[in-house]
C-alpha cells in the first residue's frame, strides 16, 4: 500500500486522480456516486468522520477509499 502525506487532500484532486481526462465537476460527481454505491465504503468513510459534501480528506480517509476501491 502506498504511503501517503500527512497532509489532507482536496476531494477533487482526489477524485480526478480515479477519473482522469474528465473535467473536475464532473470527476467529483461521479466519485461521490461512486463511493455511494460501493458497498460499506460510505460507511467505512462516515465512521472516520466523512460526510457527503466534503471537500477536504484526511490521509486516512483517502487510505480507506483506496482500500475499497484500489489505486487510481
Amino acid at each position: 500500500m502506498k504511503k501517503h502525506s500527512l497532509n489532507n487532500c482536496k476531494f477533487y484532486k482526489v477524485a480526478t486522480r480515479y477519473y482522469p481526462g474528465r473535467k473536475a465537476r464532473t470527476a467529483v460527481r461521479l466519485f461521490r456516486q461512486e463511493i455511494r454505491l460501493t458497498r460499506g465504503l460510505l460507511d467505512a468513510l462516515q465512521s472516520i468522520g466523512y460526510h457527503e459534501s466534503q471537500r477536504i480528506l484526511s490521509p486516512r480517509m483517502v487510505q480507506v477509499i483506496e482500500e475499497y476501491l484500489g489505486e487510481p
